[in-house]
C-alpha cells in the first residue's frame, strides 16, 4: 500500500484474519514437516514457525476505511438521510438557514441546534476541500490487545505470534503522511474528504455536537453515538464523519473465512478546529474500537478469537495557499 494510514486503519480487522492466515499456514506447513527425516524435523519446525509469521505483510487491503452506506449531504452542507425521515424533515426547517452558514463572518454558531451545527461542520470541512490549494499532514497511531484466542488441540504459541502480527501492522504508528490537493484533489487522484475525513455528519450520527469561541475561530467537539454491527454491516455512524473499519476489505481468496463477528464503536471522539474564515484547520480523532465473538476457518482449522480491542487516534492538520 501507498498510504500507511490505510494499513494502520486496518489493522484490527486484519489482525483477526491474519490470525486465521498464519495459523493455517503454520499447521499444513507442520504437518508436511512431519514426513522429512528425523534429524532435520526440529529445524525444520523451527523454520516453519517464522514462515507463519513473516507472511503477515501478504495481507491485501482491498478498499479500506470508510464504510459503505454514507449520508449525503447537498452542496450547502444540509444533510439528506435517506435512512432517517425524521432527521429529514428536522433539517427542512433549517434549510434555508444553512444556506447562508457558507461564510463563519456573516452567522453565529454558538446559538446553533445540533442538526445546524452537523450541518455547519460539513459545510466548514467541504469549504476547506475546495480551497484552491490545501496541504494535509495526517498522523495516526493504533493500539491493539488480543485476548482469548481458541486454536482447538493444536500446540502454538499463539499469543507470541499475534504480537509479532500486532507490532508488523503497526510500525508506522505516529509516522505523518501529507499531501497537497488542488481543488479537492491530490495529483494521485486521491480526494480530500478519503484522505482526511468525510464531510456528511448527521443529528442522529452524534450524541452531542458543542461548539466554543476560539480566537476569532471555533473549536467543535463531537462524540458518536455507540453503534455495533457484524462483519458483513456498515457503521453509519462513524462512516458519516469517520473511518470505521471494514473487515470486508480484506481480500483472503480462498484461504479463510469468516464466520462471525461483532464490532463494537462505544463513542468516537472528533475535535474540530475552525477558522475565522470557515475553513477546518485541524482535527483530532479518537475511535475505540472492540472485535467480539470473532470466528473464522481456514483449511478445516477453526479459530474462535473472545476479543480484539484497540483504539485508532488520528491527527489532521489542513494548510491553505
Amino acid at each position: 500500500m501507498k498510504e500507511n494510514w490505510k494499513i494502520l486503519i486496518g489493522v484490527l480487522s486484519a489482525l483477526l484474519c491474519t490470525v486465521i492466515v498464519c495459523i493455517t499456514i503454520n499447521f499444513t506447513v507442520k504437518q508436511a514437516a512431519k514426513v522429512q527425516a528425523d534429524s532435520n524435523e526440529s529445524t525444520s519446525e523451527n523454520s516453519n514457525y517464522n514462515a507463519a509469521v513473516a507472511p503477515t505483510g501478504n495481507v491485501v487491503i482491498k478498499n479500506p476505511g470508510i464504510n459503505s452506506g454514507e449520508v449525503n449531504t447537498d452542496a450547502n452542507g444540509v444533510v439528506s438521510a435517506d435512512n432517517n425521515s425524521a432527521v429529514q424533515q428536522g433539517n427542512s426547517n433549517t434549510q434555508s438557514n444553512s444556506t447562508t452558514k457558507s461564510n463563519s463572518n456573516s452567522v453565529n454558531p454558538l446559538s446553533f441546534n445540533k442538526a445546524q451545527l452537523a450541518a455547519y461542520y460539513n459545510s466548514c470541512l467541504k469549504k476547506s476541500y475546495s480551497q484552491a490549494k490545501m496541504t494535509a499532514t495526517k498522523t495516526q497511531h493504533v493500539n491493539v490487545t488480543v485476548s482469548g484466542i481458541d486454536i482447538g488441540s493444536l500446540n502454538m504459541d499463539v499469543d507470541k505470534m499475534a504480537q509479532s502480527i500486532i507490532s508488523s501492522n503497526t510500525k508506522n504508528n505516529d509516522k505523518p503522511e501529507t499531501k497537497t490537493f488542488t481543488n479537492g484533489k491530490a495529483s494521485d487522484g486521491t480526494s480530500a474528504s478519503s484522505f482526511v475525513e468525510p464531510a456528511n455528519l448527521y443529528a442522529e450520527a452524534a450524541k452531542s455536537i458543542t461548539i466554543k469561541q476560539s480566537g476569532s475561530g471555533y473549536v467543535m467537539n463531537i462524540v458518536l453515538n455507540q453503534e455495533s454491527c457484524s462483519h458483513t454491516g456498515t457503521a453509519k455512524y462513524n462512516a458519516s464523519c469517520s473511518m470505521p473499519l471494514d473487515i470486508n476489505a480484506i481480500d483472503f481468496g480462498a484461504i479463510a473465512t469468516i464466520n462471525k463477528c461483532e464490532f463494537n464503536y462505544p463513542g468516537t471522539k472528533l475535535t474540530a478546529t475552525i477558522d475565522s474564515q470557515g475553513r477546518v484547520t485541524r482535527i483530532d480523532t479518537t475511535m475505540p474500537l472492540t472485535v467480539k465473538d470473532a470466528e473464522g476457518k481456514a483449511m478445516g482449522v477453526t479459530i474462535k478469537v473472545a476479543s480484539i480491542s484497540g483504539t485508532w487516534t488520528c491527527h489532521d492538520v489542513m494548510k491553505f495557499s
